[in-house]
């Protein structure tokens, strides 16, 4: 048995109607929840000079490798996979924050946490607003900023309701998107 099959063989997915992981289809297995050490493999982007690796490279290696269920980032801990790039590859890693630092830029792992979190914090909104009777029933992205500003405030949200005034209206857009990923 290859390593990848062996490695969803303990790890719940959600199940599709499309082909299953055993099958020779391109598309990535659906996956719930993969620890973060897994990911870490998957996600450090070797081909890319460290110089020229942003945060989102490593989010997106992992949207490529696995097609990430309706609450998958809500199961990874940035912290700890953060680690786990770290463990995986502490050469590249390294290089990869000197160059970070050298343009000027905050700390990158500190950079790649916000990554993360961003990720979940469009994960919470677009379940919170699709299980709202309204949702997304407006196209005004100032009528839904509104409506979900008000629902993370009265439900004590603070974290996700920080990173929505960070963002401000043009989050919405991304939640929206995210919103079409999860019913797709």
């Amino acid at each position: 048995m290859n390593n990848e099959q062996n490695h969803f063989s303990d790890t719940p997915l959600e199940q599709s109607s499309g082909p299953t992981s055993d099958s020779t289809s391109t598309n990535p297995p659906i996956a719930n929840f993969i620890p973060e050490a897994e990911l870490a493999k998957r996600a450090i982007p070797l081909h890319l000079h460290p110089s020229k690796v942003l945060p989102s490279h490593f989010t997106e290696a992992i949207e490529r490798a696995f097609a990430p269920a309706t609450r998958f980032w809500f199961h990874v801990d940035a912290e700890r996979f953060v680690a786990a790039l770290q463990n995986q590859n502490p050469a590249y890693m390294d290089d990869l924050v000197s160059s970070w630092e050298q343009w000027g830029c905050g700390p990158f792992h500190e950079d790649l946490i916000n990554s993360i979190r961003t990720k979940q914090f469009d994960e919470f909104c677009a379940l919170s607003l699709a299980s709202q009777p309204l949702g997304l029933a407006s196209d005004d992205d100032e009528e839904v900023y509104d409506l979900l500003h008000s629902h993370l405030r009265r439900t004590g949200e603070s974290t996700h309701l920080k990173y929505l005034e960070l963002d401000g209206v043009k989050a919405i857009r991304y939640i929206r998107e995210k919103m079409v990923g999860m019913t797709a």
